[in-house]
């Protein structure tokens, strides 16, 4: 399933921009179920992440009271690393600042006829290529297609590895620690103890010998893997 967070604090707006959607939704042949959710200000918004129910794509109202647009946008990607936004707004001079913000699209109201249907097909591709980048895992009978991007670290617990997503959600798998880090074969997954293979786009802090997360939990570094740990955040975050 596919979420959609439409976030402005005029209602009709908010409500306007939802049946576009759901009439771009109508079009498509698509096998997926689409959800729609709308939230009249960022926090109610930020609520529901926490909650575990964190969207695929989130379309933003720049200027909202308390919380705006890119103030939002700074407290979702605390919680997920690559989201997917869309800015609408009805000044146009926010664009520059958009573009700062890293903005997946950004759409001028008076224009939304025209580009919100080309924003959301450009959003579902990138779905699409996100999706490409999962892995599958196995636990006895259980199968499942999990995204890198959902994956915040793996730890070995047992004879089994536990692996700790976004929606704080375990799910097991029978493999080895080095086994899995080979069949993931990304530069984002870094072994940070024997045990322990960690997503850098989920580090936050290197403090002493622990990496604190965005979510704030803390994974304990062996000092053997510290320096490794701390190459692949100057690699990633392209310090």
């Amino acid at each position: 399933m596919i979420k959609i967070a439409v976030c402005d604090d005029n209602p009709y707006e908010l409500e306007e921009v939802a049946e576009k959607i759901k009439i771009y939704l109508d079009q498509q042949e698509t096998a997926l179920q689409t959800v729609v959710q709308t939230f009249q200000c960022g926090e109610y918004l930020i609520m529901e992440i926490e909650s575990g129910h964190p969207a695929d794509i989130f379309i933003l109202d720049v200027d909202m009271p308390g919380m705006n647009g890119f103030e939002l946008t700074e407290e979702i990607r605390k919680r997920i690393p690559a989201p997917i936004i869309i800015f609408l707004t009805s000044h146009i001079e926010y664009g520059s600042k958009a573009c700062k913000n890293r903005a997946f699209r950004y759409i001028y109201k008076l224009n939304i006829d025209e580009e919100l249907y080309e924003a959301l097909d450009s959003g579902f591709l990138e779905l699409r290529h996100i999706e490409e980048r999962s892995i599958t895992v196995t636990h006895y009978n259980e199968y499942y297609r999990i995204p890198y991007s959902n994956i915040k670290y793996i730890r070995r617990g047992g004879r089994q590895l536990s692996i700790e997503t976004l929606a704080s959600v375990s799910i097991f798998d029978n493999r080895g620690v080095k086994e899995f880090l080979e069949a993931l074969n990304d530069s984002r997954f870094v072994l940070i103890d024997r045990g322990c293979i960690l997503n850098v786009d989920f580090a936050k802090q290197i403090t002493g010998t622990e990496v604190i997360l965005t979510t704030n939990e803390r994974l304990a570094i062996s000092r053997r893997m510290l320096k490794n740990l701390k190459l692949a955040l100057i690699r990633e975050w392209n310090i």
